[in-house]
């Protein structure tokens, strides 16, 4: 799993977006502010849009706004919408990852680890985000599970 610049500029806009909830904003004024190209900012508010995370307006005082509230919108919806994969391994779900279709040795431990990091993320919204509650609850979930891990 790597997260991208497309996922990063689409934070970025979202939460200038919350900023000013209830209001069009045009892209040119969100790239200009935070040194984005326009044009990458342009593909990147489209699969925003086709995801049903904003919605755009024409004509003056128009842009983009956000479709819900913003803690309404977590931080997995943004990383799907944009096209981010939260993939450890080949392993898919159900299904094996060897040739026969059955399972590896492995293959629980990497999609429990899958499945925590999609709550995890899906536990972060807009709002926790510009707040940073988000890192406080990540550093809640690592010291639940560090008495987990064993020490060299």
């Amino acid at each position: 799993m790597f997260i991208t610049t497309r996922t990063q500029y689409a934070v970025i806009a979202l939460l200038e977006l919350q900023s000013n909830e209830g209001k069009y904003i045009t892209l040119s004024s969100i790239a200009d502010k935070h040194f984005i190209e326009l044009s990458y900012l342009e593909v990147i508010c489209t699969k925003l849009r086709r995801n049903g995370i904003l919605k755009a307006a024409k004509g003056p005082g128009g842009g983009y706004s956000l479709v819900k509230p913003a803690n309404q919108i977590s931080l997995l919806s943004i990383l799907m919408a944009t096209g981010e994969r939260i993939k450890l391994t080949r392993c898919n779900g159900e299904y094996g990852c060897m040739k026969n279709n059955q399972k590896c040795e492995t293959h629980e431990l990497w999609s429990s680890m899958e499945k925590h990091i999609k709550d995890y993320l899906h536990s972060i919204n807009l709002p926790s985000i510009k707040d940073s509650s988000g890192c406080n609850l990540m550093r809640k979930i690592i010291s639940q599970y560090s008495n987990d891990i064993p020490r060299s």
